[in-house]
């Protein structure tokens, strides 16, 4: 496994270019970029800034590891919203292919449970949105790494429901983004048998660390996330991607 870091650890601090910068110099093998402002939003990174951050990447052989999306839309009570987020998913996997990413980590949108949407139609929608953005995903050659969220109203909620909608999508595109610290929460109930059960769906992972109580994105080392008995799982179920450290919620 190769370590990579996601430059929203330093969105409100520096500029994408120097957050490169740092990443390269603390020794990461890749980098994760946030497709979000003021980094990399899509609607704003032109064909020559794009191609600018990729020769900067290059320049400190950092290697491409995912893009980061934001679009948490994409399960929305609002028409006009739903297709907002699915047409920047669309956007960020271009824009994913044009910085030479293979991975793009995706997200199933908020469940607007409290205004009385059930959860059945929510997820119903999400599916259907993520299979139209796993389309252009083939399209691009870029696979979406779908995350599971245990403490926030997001879809996936846990790692049952992860499996379970990347078989719904049903699209080679379509595969999974394993949040270390995610499993470490306990409201998330992760068994062993669960993380075993992803072998072959698990195509990027994500590092950060947590007391067990909120996904609080500490650097891994400083909560209670059995790291050892984590990455042995995954070495044996035979993931060798990238782990990217996430760090936007960490105290400075």
């Amino acid at each position: 496994m190769k370590l990579s870091m996601i430059t929203s650890f330093a969105t409100l601090e520096y500029s994408l270019e120097d957050s490169i910068k740092i990443i390269a110099e603390q020794g990461y093998d890749g980098v994760d970029i946030g497709a979000f402002w003021p980094h990399a939003d899509p609607d704003v990174m032109d064909k020559e800034r794009r191609k600018k951050v990729r020769e900067l990447m290059n320049s400190y052989s950092l290697k491409p590891a995912a893009l980061a999306t934001a679009g948490l839309g994409i399960a929305d009570m609002c028409l006009i919203v739903r297709e907002a987020s699915v047409q920047y998913d669309i956007k960020c996997l271009d824009l994913a292919s044009d910085l030479g990413f293979t991975r793009m980590e995706a997200l199933g949108g908020w469940v607007w449970r409290q205004l009385g949407i059930p959860f059945e139609k929510a997820w119903a929608i999400s599916v259907e949105n993520i299979k139209r953005v796993s389309k252009h995903a083939e399209e691009v050659g870029v696979t979406l790494a779908m995350e599971f969220e245990p403490t926030l109203p997001l879809l996936p909620q846990n790692l049952t429901q992860l499996k379970k909608f990347i078989d719904e999508v049903g699209s080679p595109y379509c595969k999974a983004n394993l949040d270390v610290g995610h499993c470490n929460v306990r409201t998330a109930c992760v068994t062993e048998e669960q993380i075993r059960d992803l072998k072959g769906y698990i195509v990027h992972a994500h590092i950060n660390d947590n007391t067990g109580d909120a996904d609080q994105n500490w650097l891994p080392g400083l909560g209670t996330t059995p790291y050892k008995r984590l990455l042995r799982i995954l070495d044996e179920i035979g993931y060798d991607g990238y782990l990217a450290v996430e760090l936007e919620a960490a105290p400075h």
